[in-house]
């Protein structure tokens, strides 16, 4: 099942592209809830109030993550809908690669660096990030009995780390049963997961490798380096002018107001 979007986010926003893969999310989602043969016993009362809190989280995220938010149209009379989120970089972040495992891992050149990284070689220094994309499917007993099915794409990090979101994710819930939890996921992967994954600003791809045992809820890289890092790059600079214009077309009725 491809996901349509009930609302008018222009192309190449959210919910659409490389990375957010919205098919294979959609898809993975709608396996998790056929599989799922828990019975909730709830009260039609119950399943109204858990309708009615629904509605006002996400009414609440949209307002947070306005364009960065997507709601599809409902899967099997299930909510469903996208959150793209953004590391909020302090500066320029260094990508190298670990080749420790694979000696065959093709980069650009060599950083002067590199001789105090043994066994990483410089790849690129970007701006920008691609997104991690929360994708959710809200079952019924959610927020009373039930956690809310979700997969978690980063198709430029290697597949475990991206399982590790999950593990996370699913301890937030733990600690939080019976209360609406999608805003604290949202928040942890945007800002806590980046200690996870990297240094303040130097960040370590792992060698291209087959992952066996991963989180089924978890879509990392599926393409090779080769063609990750480029794409990471374009990424990168295509976000910086494009906010460059928005600041831009910020400023100038502004200006306008002093010519």
């Amino acid at each position: 099942m491809s996901p349509e979007s009930s609302s008018s986010a222009p192309a190449g926003e959210v919910g659409a592209g490389f990375w957010a893969a919205g098919d294979e999310a959609a898809a993975r989602l709608e396996t998790m809830a056929a599989a799922d043969h828990l019975v909730d016993e709830l009260s039609e009362e119950q399943y109204q109030v858990n309708n009615q809190i629904q509605e006002d989280e996400l009414l609440v995220l949209q307002a947070i993550y306005v364009d960065d938010m997507v709601i599809f149209d409902n899967m099997d009379g299930l909510r469903f809908f996208q959150i793209s989120l953004h590391y909020q970089l302090q500066g320029d972040i260094r990508v190298y690669l670990n080749v420790c495992a694979n000696g065959g891992a093709e980069t650009e050149g060599r950083d002067d660096d590199e001789d105090d990284n043994e066994g990483l070689l410089y790849a690129c220094t970007l701006q920008h990030l691609p997104p991690v994309t929360l994708t959710c499917l809200l079952p019924r007993s959610y927020p009373s009995t039930r956690a809310p099915y979700f997969v978690v794409t980063a198709k430029w990090l290697d597949e475990p780390e991206a399982s590790r979101f999950c593990s996370v994710l699913d301890e937030i819930w733990a600690e939080l049963p019976g209360e609406e939890v999608v805003y604290r996921w949202a928040d942890w992967l945007s800002s806590s997961s980046w200690s996870c994954i990297a240094s303040e600003d130097q960040l370590v791809l792992g060698p291209d490798a087959i992952s066996h045992g991963g989180d089924e809820r978890a879509v990392g890289r599926s393409v090779t380096l080769d063609s990750t890092i480029p794409r990471m790059r374009d990424y990168s600079e295509e976000r910086s002018a494009s906010m460059c214009a928005a600041s831009v077309s910020v400023k100038m009725p502004v200006i306008a107001q002093y010519l």
